[in-house]
């Protein structure tokens, strides 16, 4: 089967990796980006967390790839369009996983690496079955995104504020409901049914619920660290503040 090297960008899915600057919100919103010790461990965050998406990426695509040669825009992907052998993806697969892994345990926290087992595991799941179950799958993929803040905060010894995690939250999900609802609306009604489990009839709450957690996401502001003053001081005397107020 052919090989070609353009395809290895593709298979491991770089443009995604823009979702793990995540990592890096807990010290940009206590104001300690510049520092050196932080900033270090943030980008060692960042390239474990790249290693471990583009891992289950691989893996998703391979066990996909039947399905993915059969989908009229999923077979361009690189293993169904035979741009990728897939023998040299499950060779990949392994050493991508296994890479971010030794590299959170060598180089940050213990509570970094379990974060991260963490989101394989949900990735994983999400990627091969829960992607499935409508509405988990929109509340697990705002979590996958929480759980980069909380990973970066894990990676740093910045702990994220209750106000920032509620506010990230309710971003994603809003995010998420929103994806949905533009898959379903490009679907028309001609597909009654999708991979994702929603029906037709959906639509119509689906484009609600997008404008409804971007509400709450607004009150997250309204009711945030603002209250108490500006800095990072404000910033960290949100930790023992409970949300709402």
């Amino acid at each position: 089967m052919p090989f070609r090297i353009d395809a290895l960008p593709r298979a491991l899915r770089v443009s995604q990796w823009i979702k793990n600057l995540l990592v890096f919100v807990p010290i940009v919103v206590d104001h300690r980006l510049l520092d050196p010790p932080l900033f270090t461990a943030a980008c060692i965050a960042f390239v474990a967390f790249c290693l471990a998406a583009s891992g289950a990426y691989v893996l998703n695509d391979l066990l996909d790839l039947e399905a993915d040669r059969a989908h009229p825009t999923k077979r361009l992907r690189p293993f169904a369009a035979g741009d990728f052998d897939p023998r040299a993806g499950w060779v990949l697969c392994p050493l991508l996983l296994g890479g971010a892994v030794v590299l959170g345990a060598v180089a940050l926290p213990t509570d970094f690496v379990a974060l991260l087992l963490l989101y394989l595991v949900v990735t994983t799941a999400y990627s091969t079955w829960l992607k499935r179950l409508a509405v988990l799958d929109v509340l697990l993929l705002a979590g996958l995104y929480t759980l980069r803040v909380l990973a970066g905060g894990a990676a740093t010894g910045v702990t994220p504020s209750s106000w920032l995690l509620a506010f990230a939250m309710f971003l994603f999900l809003s995010l998420a409901f929103l994806k949905r609802f533009a898959e379903m609306r490009e679907a028309g009604p001609a597909e009654p049914t999708n991979r994702r489990g929603y029906r037709a009839g959906d639509l119509a709450w689906l484009g609600s619920m997008g404008p409804r957690c971007s509400g709450w996401s607004a009150r997250c502001c309204s009711t945030g660290p603002a209250d108490s003053g500006s800095g990072p001081t404000a910033a960290r005397s949100t930790r023992t503040r409970s949300w709402p107020p």
